[in-house]
């Protein structure tokens, strides 16, 4: 009781500061939601500061599902004195996550998850966690489904931290009771939480066009698009200020205001549309590759991580896939078909996991690990892909 009078006390000091940095980075106004819990409520994922755009919609203190690092971080320790973060390990299992938020939602809390698992790369909402739907009508709790507009060109995953202001909205699209939720099936609750959440960010542009200002619009892009549509020279894409290069062919597009490329010989008009031809030729890469290695890059650092804990340095160097083995920067192999979780944190920090153990990749140099991720599920649909 202490600490849910602590979690209250501070959700509402934080909340007008919220709506004030909100609205001066973004542009942000929202539906208020006065629903009375306990609640689930289940936004769509494209920016860094989400959960700011929640605390303005909400007056009543959520406890978030977030990242583990969070709580790896420096200040992680304050930050679940004041909030209860409840952690979940990327690329790892999410059975300890879901005990968290039953338990939270049956002692009367609100809890936030952003069923994605994780933030767009293109615009688009990303494919919702499975059995997310059998989790909410298990809990007992009211669910609330809120959709962001705008955040994908105000915050691009891709973009390193840069924020772009143009105009967020938040709208709060579905509220369920308990009761009707036990009354449809699991799959039939999965299905309209899909329906709610569903997001284009670039339909939505093409109807109406709003810009987005900021420096260096299109810096990082080379962590997502790493194929030329040019000349397909991997890895040799390079971003500077507005622009994005290959330096093979010296293809050069300008990354516009609007969230569009420009430029001379544009094949792809688009991030999403560039990004779909770009799984379509990692999807025959490997269909021909044999005993090539498919991806391999070099500079990276492999960690062990004890979740919600620690992380331990295991060696740095090269990583290579091969269509049945992932070889790791310390020599060691994994299985393709060994995984049972592959995500990426922010633009490139990659975490993958077996059944007994959770890895993190790293790199001090701009490169592109979301090609791993892509590949993987490619080869094995079963993997959780983005928890």
């Amino acid at each position: 009781m202490q600490a849910r009078k602590r979690h209250a006390l501070l959700w509402k000091g934080i909340r007008p500061l919220a709506s004030a940095a909100a609205w001066l980075l973004f542009n942000f106004d929202t539906d208020i939601c006065r629903e009375k819990g306990p609640m689930i409520v289940l936004p769509n994922h494209n920016a860094d500061l989400d959960p700011l755009f929640l605390a303005c919609a909400f007056p009543e203190p959520l406890y978030f599902v977030a990242s583990e690092h969070i709580l790896r971080s420096k200040a992680g320790a304050f930050l679940h004195w004041a909030t209860e973060i409840i952690p979940r390990q990327k690329g790892g299992s999410a059975s300890s996550t879901v005990r968290s938020i039953l338990r939270h939602t049956h002692d009367g809390h609100d809890v936030c998850l952003f069923p994605e698992g994780n933030r767009s790369w293109d615009g688009v909402t990303r494919p919702i966690t499975p059995a997310t739907g059998k989790m909410v009508r298990l809990s007992g709790a009211k669910l609330v489904t809120y959709r962001l507009e705008g955040t994908y060109f105000s915050n691009p995953r891709w973009a390193g931290g840069s924020i772009r202001r143009g105009k967020v909205h938040g709208s709060i699209v579905g509220v369920y009771e308990p009761e009707y939720l036990r009354s449809i099936s699991a799959k039939a609750v999965q299905e309209l939480i899909e329906r709610d959440l569903f997001e284009n960010a670039y339909d939505r542009q093409r109807k109406k066009a709003v810009k987005f200002k900021g420096r260096h619009l299109a810096e990082h892009l080379e962590t997502f698009l790493f194929i030329c549509p040019h000349c397909r020279a991997e890895g040799r894409m390079r971003s500077e200020g507005d622009y994005l290069h290959c330096d093979e062919c010296g293809t050069a597009l300008r990354y516009t205001a609007e969230g569009f490329f420009a430029g001379e010989g544009m094949i792809f008009d688009t991030v999403l549309d560039w990004g779909i031809w770009q799984k379509e030729i990692i999807a025959k890469k490997l269909e021909n590759s044999v005993d090539e290695p498919v991806f391999s890059d070099d500079c990276l650092k492999l960690y062990a991580v004890n979740t919600a804990e620690s992380e331990k340095l295991l060696a740095e160097g090269k990583m290579t896939l091969y269509r049945d083995r992932l070889v790791l920067p310390d020599g060691s192999e994994i299985g393709t078909h060994d995984f049972s979780g592959m995500a990426v944190m922010g633009p490139q920090d990659l975490y993958f996991s077996t059944k007994s153990h959770n890895y993190l990749i790293t790199s001090d140099k701009i490169c592109c690990t979301s090609k791993y991720l892509t590949a993987c599920k490619i080869i094995d649909s079963s993997l959780i892909f983005g928890i």
